[in-house]
């Protein structure tokens, strides 16, 4: 069962790395232009479109087997789900200006690079954490 959810949790990420990749690569071409902007809000912007999406999927999709499909549940869950990736995502953009400041690439290839090392800290945050057992049992 973790394998699968795993690659649920995988193929999940990668459409929301893919969401997440095309804001901030339209912010940092045609919005921001300073380092402050392009490094740090840019990458803010995209995370939290992406989780949207990724909390949509992982509620309905992932983890179903451990939700309550009520708007309740969805929207009560949603503030300790971001907390968690807002958590990860502090060690994502510190790895992001530490990886830009050492091999000079751009935004964009850092965001990969670091989105590699924090996607399995998140997997196991969500799994043990927001999504450890059925909601239900919690209302």
């Amino acid at each position: 069962m973790i394998k699968l959810r795993f690659g649920k949790f995988f193929l999940t990420n990668l459409i929301g790395t893919t969401i997440d990749t095309i804001v901030i690569f339209i912010f940092k071409e045609w919005v921001f232009h300073s380092y402050f902007f392009v490094y740090i809000i840019t990458p803010i912007i995209g995370f939290e479109f992406a989780v949207v999406n990724n909390y949509t999927i992982s509620f309905f999709w992932v983890w179903k087997d451990r939700t309550v499909k009520k708007p309740k549940a969805f929207l009560k869950n949603f503030l300790p789900y971001n907390l968690t990736v807002i958590s990860v995502f502090g060690f994502r953009l510190i790895l992001i200006v530490i990886i830009s400041k050492i091999v000079k690439l751009d935004v964009v290839f850092c965001n990969l690079i670091a989105l590699v090392f924090s996607g399995l800290l998140n997997y196991f945050g969500l799994d043990k954490l927001i999504f450890r057992k059925k909601i239900k049992e919690l209302y």
